[in-house]
This record gives C-alpha cells, sequence and structure tokens, in this order.
C-alpha cells in the first residue's frame, strides 16, 4: 500500500467529516418553523456529506491487503439493513431510508455497491448457481466486438512490451500507455510502472473537459478518445455469433 495515498485519503476525509460536523450543528440551532428551508438545505447536505463520507471509507478499507469487496459489502449491506424476503410468491428487497431530494448523485454508490452484494448473495444462497454482480460501467465498452483497430494493436504491442520487460528482469510492474505529447499524430510509448501505483487507483475524466452545463463533453475530450476508436477489426462471425477462439487443455498421466 502506497503511504503517502493513504495518508492524504485519511486527511481527505477527516475534512469532509469536519463539514458533516458542521452541517449537524447548523441543523442543531436551527428554528425550524422559521426557516424551514434552510433545515431542509441543511439535513440534505448533511445525508450527502454522511454518504459520501461512508464510500470513501469504504474504499479506503478495499486499499487493506487483508480485505475484498466481496468480504465486506455483505456486512456493509447488513448494517445498512438491506434485506431480501419472499412474501406470498413476491421478492421484497428492503432498502434504508433515501433522502426525499437529492442534488448530486454522487451517493448512488452508498447504496449501490451493497445491494448488489445481496443480491448476489441471495441468487447464490436461493438458486445454488455460481454468479456474480457487475454495476453497468466498462462492460458496455469490454466487449471484443467494439475493438477498434487501436484497441488491438495496442493491445499486441503492450503485450510484446510486456514479455521485454520480463525479459530484462522487470518484477511488479505493469504496462503503462503513456500518450506522446509532442502533437499529432496520435502514438504511444509503452512504459513499466510499479504496480503500487496503479492498483486501487483511478483516472478521471478531467472537470475541464465537460461543459459549463455538466450534460456535454468539449472538443478537449473528442480530441483525447477520437484516436482510441480509430479502425475497424474483421472479426470472424459462424452462424451470427461471434467466432471465438478456445484453448483445448490436455491431461496427461
Amino acid at each position: 500500500m502506497n503511504r503517502e495515498i493513504l495518508i492524504k485519503r485519511v486527511q481527505s476525509i477527516a475534512r469532509d467529516i469536519r463539514i458533516l460536523s458542521k452541517a449537524v450543528e447548523n441543523m442543531d440551532v436551527t428554528n425550524i418553523p422559521l426557516v424551514l428551508e434552510n433545515y431542509r438545505d441543511f439535513s440534505a447536505e448533511g445525508a450527502q456529506r454522511a454518504e459520501w463520507v461512508a464510500i470513501r471509507l469504504r474504499h479506503l478499507v478495499y486499499m487493506l491487503p487483508f480485505t475484498s469487496k466481496q468480504d465486506y459489502l455483505p456486512q456493509a449491506a447488513d448494517t445498512m439493513g438491506i434485506k431480501i424476503e419472499q412474501r406470498e410468491g413476491l421478492y421484497e428487497i428492503t432498502l434504508p431510508g433515501l433522502m426525499p431530494r437529492r442534488k448530486s448523485t454522487r451517493g448512488t454508490e452508498f447504496l449501490i455497491d451493497p445491494l448488489m452484494a445481496v443480491l448476489e448473495r441471495f441468487v447464490r444462497e436461493r438458486f445454488g448457481v455460481k454468479v456474480r454482480s457487475v454495476e453497468l460501467n466498462v462492460s458496455q465498452r469490454c466487449s471484443g466486438m467494439l475493438a477498434s483497430m487501436t484497441d488491438i494493436d495496442e493491445a499486441e504491442k503492450a503485450g510484446q512490451a510486456g514479455v521485454r520487460f520480463a525479459l530484462e528482469g522487470e518484477t511488479g510492474i505493469m504496462v503503462s500507455f503513456v500518450r506522446r505529447r509532442d502533437g499529432k499524430p496520435y502514438g504511444l510509448d509503452f512504459v513499466p510502472v510499479d504496480v503500487n501505483q496503479v492498483c486501487n487507483q483511478e483516472k478521471k475524466v478531467p472537470i475541464s473537459w465537460i461543459g459549463e452545463n455538466g450534460n456535454d463533453i468539449k472538443e478537449e475530450y473528442v480530441d483525447y478518445v477520437l484516436p482510441l476508436i480509430q479502425g475497424n477489426s474483421a472479426l470472424p462471425m459462424k452462424d451470427g455469433a461471434p467466432d471465438y477462439l478456445y484453448r483445448k487443455v490436455k491431461f496427461y498421466d
């Protein structure tokens, strides 16, 4: 675990907790009958801030080497009171109370992650089948049917770079794609990066690439992603479906 990253996250969470504490203090001293609108704003802000703190603490737990989402999320769901029951042929899902008004969708992860864990556990125990819950995020783009020639070429080059790094004695690393900053045409360099600097990290879309109204993208985003979707690959098909390659495993005595 990267100690510097851990300390920064803890400090950031501590700041959010102080802001949450201030919001609760404002609720405590507010004259509800006279300033109902302010009280509603204070309570909504406090609830959103509390959910955000819970999400970030949950992610902090994931950074620990001995904790996984599969183990922790069912416990979080039980603490939140999420449960599934069968009543008169119907399945009833009990969820914690949600705010009547929400200005931000940031807190949805507070509920969705534990809910997915409960649904996964219920299906596994109720029907006795192997199951895995997957949130709708990267799945829209991860199908081989949607791969561009850029995807395929870069995947092949990344594999070649990985083999080269291994032969050179590198270990504990992963292949990183570094976009060249010398203008056009588009190009990448494949460099080794310490895996500890990558695990459990995320690279977010810069806010400056999002339109002022928050509902559209700017040309900077288009310029970044356009080279990534260039070229169409010829997919092998059979009877209208992708003809995937399968590895045949042989066992010998």
